[in-house]
């Protein structure tokens, strides 16, 4: 009944998103009908084996706004709106996950910025309020948000980082037995493409893990940086930034989720995957917004890492779905790290899933904590690497080996 009512609320709430951030026309409410129909003439069994109706038909409307309506996100009335609306979605939904999860959401401003820790109540955390540089047990994950980087915020991200972080605490605690684990996620902001365009929010995205690691005194070793789309497009960016100034305040590991890492315009003959919520007007509307010259690539830097030099960068967790419009990012990533001699990156493919599907919550997609569990799994090795480097004598330093895996679902 739970799941029903919060799918109820979901769908609810996602309509009224749609329908003040983006003008509503027939065409969307024959989709939404049609999908229905279709859902029915099918017995009830929904489009894909994994999925729900639900998921289906928030999916298909998606689908169809962006496709129809896809160019005009780079309008400041939309975009606004969108961002002040998922600040409003991000609160209904990240209260009953902080809820869920015992946790509470710390804002703190930075650089004239809204950033966001969530951490475990202190009373049902004691090692957190302990001094960053002593407590070796306390890890953190850097969340760069997606949107195309002209949408979204912050607080739409606090149910999923909720979910990532208490999977992490399980790995920790329950597979590799790690005592009294103390996982913070903090997603950080960064100024927003049109008003401000490359490079700045991915200086954005280094000025704060540099404020973490030398404001917060944390250890590179405590710091997993994590991004979706957009954000996993920031994440790439900052470990270039930081491998070409300097290489030692590189972070322990990466998570990249349906990155967006390709600034070239796909060729005219591209096919777009029909099952997907992004669209082709919509990702050359964010292309074209974050890029100053965005008709010439050499001009696009690390902006687009399919094309920049991957070596000498730590282990990458790079999720990606065979349905995602992004999915050649994902592929032409991996075979660039490939191509580099890169041999400690995991890919890991989701068969019949669209864009960032992890990020919707369980009782929309509950596929969606397989996404969230191959991400946590990865972060528990890696945190648990740092817990087991810090019990070797300074003399015999262990360095990770890894080989590049392809996971496939």
């Amino acid at each position: 009944m739970l799941d029903w009512v919060g799918g109820a609320a979901f769908l609810l709430l996602w309509a009224f998103i749609i329908h003040r951030g983006y003008p509503v026309n027939v065409l969307v409410l024959y989709t939404g009908t049609s999908t229905s129909v279709q859902y029915l003439l099918r017995g009830g069994q929904p489009l894909f084996p994994r999925w729900t109706f639900l998921f289906e038909l928030i999916v298909a409307v998606s689908r169809c706004i962006t496709d129809r309506y896809g160019d005009q996100v780079i309008r400041p009335h939309w975009y606004l709106q969108l961002r002040r609306l998922s600040a409003l979605f991000g609160d209904f939904m990240g209260g009953f996950a902080c809820s869920k999860y015992n946790t509470e959401v710390v804002p703190v401003v930075v650089n004239g910025l809204e950033h966001l820790w969530i951490k475990a109540k202190p009373a049902t955390s004691p090692a957190a309020s302990a001094p960053s540089s002593a407590n070796t047990t306390r890890f953190v994950v850097v969340y760069y948000h997606g949107g195309g980087y002209v949408i979204l915020c912050p607080r739409m991200y606090v149910e999923y980082c909720n979910t990532l972080r208490g999977a992490i605490l399980q790995e920790l605690q329950q597979t590799l037995q790690v005592e009294n684990p103390v996982v913070d996620v903090f997603i950080a902001n960064y100024r927003k493409a049109p008003e401000c365009k490359f490079p700045g929010p991915a200086q954005d995205a280094v000025a704060m893990y540099k404020y973490l690691v030398r404001d917060q005194g944390l250890s590179p070793r405590q710091i997993i940086l994590a991004g979706d789309s957009a954000g996993a497009g920031l994440v790439m960016s900052t470990l270039i930034r930081l491998r070409n100034s300097d290489p030692s305040l590189l972070p322990l590991a990466s998570m990249v989720l349906s990155p967006f890492v390709d600034m070239t315009k796909e060729p005219s003959d591209f096919v777009q995957p029909p099952h997907c919520v992004t669209s082709s007007s919509l990702i050359e509307a964010f292309r074209t917004a974050y890029l100053k010259t965005p008709q010439n690539p050499s001009t696009y830097q690390d902006a687009s890492a399919v094309h920049c030099d991957l070596r000498g960068l730590p282990p990458v967790f790079l999720q990606a779905a065979t349905l995602d419009y992004l999915y050649g990012h994902s592929v032409r990533l991996a075979e660039k790290a490939k191509a580099d001699g890169i041999s400690n990156w995991e890919l890991d493919v989701h068969e019949q899933m669209p864009h960032v599907f992890a990020l919707f919550p369980s009782f929309v997609l509950p596929y969606a904590l397989a996404g969230v569990n191959r991400m946590a799994k990865f972060a528990a090795n890696q945190f648990h690497s740092t817990l087991k480097q810090s019990k070797k004598t300074k003399s015999q330093p262990k360095e990770a080996s890894q080989k590049f895996v392809k996971h496939a679902s």
